[in-house]
Parts: structure tokens; sequence; C-alpha cells
């Protein structure tokens, strides 16, 4: 007798946990003309300070040269010289406290800041500065006053909307960033941080087709040197609007670039996986458990795939190793009882489905499935309660029809079997027209 089997196969698209985090204050590299103009300008201030060991000006100017090229430590020494000789300088103080900031003391840079926007009250500069100390520090509340300030001050400051949306963001504000971040790239139509961390938002608040657009403009701007990260997300947003050929693409970008990252590989399984292609994606989930054999997600899959290709003991192995590791829900415990069922390991299928309707009641998969494991060892009573329930949570289940009316028959209630088999008929299952046949007429 034919009998059709549900089998709960499930996996999950998640997103690779390697995002690219932008700096809160992004620096742009210097060219190699910028770098000659730099080290000219800091032989000229020496020459100025060997006529002159008293000339603030000149260990300002020098001291600025040194943090241009990252020698923030030398640039120390100079706007300290340069503030002892001349104290009332504001732009001393901003470049002090920017130093400071470089070297990871904030709290000294706000102080310089701070001093700095006495001796000059209206200079943008500074209050962004401040700001970005203050976000250093987690002092998200005076970050945002100062990028206030700085926006009134100067209005069309692409880095101050940029910063003001990085504190909205971290304060859970995401559409408030949001708009942020369009008003940084409408005044800069090629500021990539903003295009980075926008994507970011999207990419979390399930606006795939906006984030692949942010992904492209990045991908355009970055000429070749696109962080991985990138490529790896905008493959999830596009597996997630059902490109999975164009994720696996994306996902071999980024593999390309980070060859490492187990996640993409994971993700890049999935992706093959829903392509039909079950021994590919055997392939990058075990790329994924080499890199990280804790990824018990990987495991799990990997065990679902070789289902998939017939591979029962291969995938049992699989499925408890993902236990072992922690990941224990509805799905991975119906996954496993579909292998043990198939193995006709029969109360062990039984168990597992009896664990995973524990975990979620609603698992139409796991209680048609207990009912089938039940009909193998011939509680048919118990069977027919599980079928029933499946029907309960799915009135559409042929199958549940049709195999509780098997049950129903070995219990003596053929009337009942012959209207579950006219029900599993009526939906499709038209094998139950013979079945109808042979105990019916």
């Amino acid at each position: 007798m034919n009998r059709r089997y549900i089998l709960a196969l499930g996996f999950y698209l998640i997103s690779a946990s390697g995002f690219a985090q932008t700096p809160a204050n992004p620096t742009n590299p210097i060219t190699i003309s910028k770098k000659t103009e730099i080290k000219n300008t800091i032989e000229t201030e020496t020459g100025k300070i060997k006529s002159n060991p008293n000339n603030a000006d000149a260990y300002l100017e020098r001291g600025i040269a040194w943090h241009m090229i990252d020698d923030n430590r030398k640039a120390l020494v100079d706007l300290n010289k340069a503030i002892s000789l001349n104290p009332n300088n504001a732009k001393a103080y901003h470049y002090r406290g920017k130093v400071k900031s470089s070297l990871g003391d904030n709290r000294g840079a706000v102080s310089d800041q701070s001093e700095a926007s006495k001796l000059s009250p209206k200079d943008s500069k500074i209050f962004l500065a401040r700001g970005i100390a203050y976000f250093q520090m987690h002092d998200n509340k005076r970050a945002l006053q100062d990028f206030d300030k700085t926006i009134i001050l100067s209005p069309n400051t692409c880095e101050a909307f940029y910063q003001r949306a990085l504190v909205k963001n971290k304060m859970g504000y995401k559409m408030d960033a949001l708009n942020d971040f369009f008003k940084a790239t409408e005044l800069n139509p090629n500021h990539l941080e903003s295009y980075l961390e926008r994507s970011k938002i999207k990419f979390q608040l399930n606006n795939h087709k906006g984030a692949i657009k942010d992904f492209n403009k990045i991908i355009e701007l970055a000429k070749g040197d696109t962080p991985a990260e990138v490529f790896s997300n905008r493959g999830v947003s596009r597996a997630t609007l059902g490109d999975f050929k164009g994720a696996v693409d994306d996902y071999n970008k980024a593999i390309i670039i980070d060859p490492k990252n187990d996640d993409v590989y994971y993700n890049k399984g999935v992706a093959r996986f829903n392509l039909g292609d079950a021994n590919g994606a055997i392939e990058d989930y075990s790329k994924a458990i080499e890199l990280n054999d804790k990824n018990a997600q990987a495991w799990h899959d990997r065990g679902v795939a070789e289902f998939e290709s017939g591979d029962n003991n291969q995938a049992l192995q699989d499925y408890n190793s993902a236990i072992s590791l922690g990941l224990k829900n509805d799905i991975v415990f119906s996954n496993r009882g579909v292998v043990k069922y198939m193995l006709e390991d029969y109360k062990g299928a039984l168990n597992d489905y009896t664990t995973s309707l524990e975990m979620n009641s609603k698992n139409e998969k796991a209680c048609y499935n207990r009912g089938m494991a039940r009909l193998k060892l011939k509680d048919y009573k118990g069977a027919i309660k599980d079928f029933t329930h499946a029907i309960d949570l799915s009135p559409e289940n042929a199958d549940a029809y049709f195999n509780r009316a098997e049950a129903k028959r070995h219990i003596d209630k053929t009337n009942s079997s012959c209207m579950d088999w006219s029900k599993a008929g009526e939906l499709g299952y038209y094998e139950a027209y013979d079945m109808i046949k042979q105990h019916c007429n």
C-alpha cells in the first residue's frame, strides 16, 4: 500500500556575522603627493622653529602635519608647545583634542575641544570633533547635542549628518538615522561610509531591495577595494529575495577576499541547497564546519542536505552533532526523527517527534510524522490522535486524512475510514479512491 510522508526539512538563512563596523571618525587615505606636501610642511616649519624657538604658529602647523600622517606622539609634543607659547589659540586646542582622540584619550579630547569652543564659539569643526569624542565615550546624549550644534552652525556639513546618524542608530532611532544618512549622501554623493551604515540599517529592517542598491553603490565607490562583508551581505539580501544564483556569485566574491569566514560558506550552502544542488551545499557546509566546528547550524543543515542526497546515516550523525553543540529546537528534533524513521528506528523517531512537539505543539510536520511512527509501532489510537491534531493545524493535509483512515481501519472503524479516504481524495490524494473501492463498497 502506498503512503506518502511529510518530511520536515527546515533550514535557516542567516546573515553573516561579520558586517564591517565603520569607524566613528573615518580618515581618508593620504595620497603620495599629499604625503610629500606634508613632509615639506614639516621641513618648512622645522626651519622656522630653528630660527625662532618661540614661534607658536610654527609648532602648531608642524603638529597638525604630524597628525595628518598619524604620528600623533610627535604631534602632541608640538601642540603642547604651541599652547604653552600661546594659550589663547582655539585652533591649537582643537587639533590637540583631535590628537588625543586618536591616542584614545577622549576625556582629554573633550577638555581641549571645550576650551577651543570658549575661544571660538562659532567654529562648527570644534563641536563636530567634541561630539565624536563624546560618542567614543558612549555619551550619546552629549554627542547628539554637539552634532546638532554643528549642523546649526554649518548646515551643509556631510560629516555632521553622518556622525549624528551614527549616534541616533546607536540610540535605537533607526528611521531618524536613515534620514541623516540620506542627507549626508545628498551633500556628498560619494560618501562611502554613509552608504555602508545605511545599508546595514536597511538590511536589519528587511528592506533588502534598498540594501542592495546601497551595496551596489558601495562597490562602485570602493573601486576594487570592497570589503568582503559587502558582497556577503548583498548575497544574503539576494537570497532573501529569492535570487539564489546571484547570492552564490556574491558569496564567491566574498570568499576570494576573505576565505576564512565560516558564515559565508554556510550561507553559500543554503543558497546552493535552494538551487537544488544538495552535493554542492554539503561541500560548502563542510567547509564552514572545517573553519568553525562549533557552528551547530552548519552541522544541522549539512544533515538536511545529506538526507536529501540519500545518506541517512551521515545525516543522523550530523543532527546528533548539532544537538550536542546546543542547537535544540523543534526543527532539529523533527528532522532527526525523520532520519530515524527512514532508518527504521521507529521508537527513536517517536521520541524525537515528541521532543519536537514539547517545544512547539504547533509543528504540524512533527505531529503528522509522529502519527506515522505510531502506525509502524501499531499504536493506532495514538496515531489517530496525532493525525487529528495535524489536521486541526492544517485542514488541507490530504496525507493526514489518508493515514488516519489507515489507522482507523486497524481498529475496525471502517465507516469513519471511508470518510477520511473520501476527504483525502477530494484534496488530491487520488490513491485514496483505490482504498474506497477495496473497503467501502
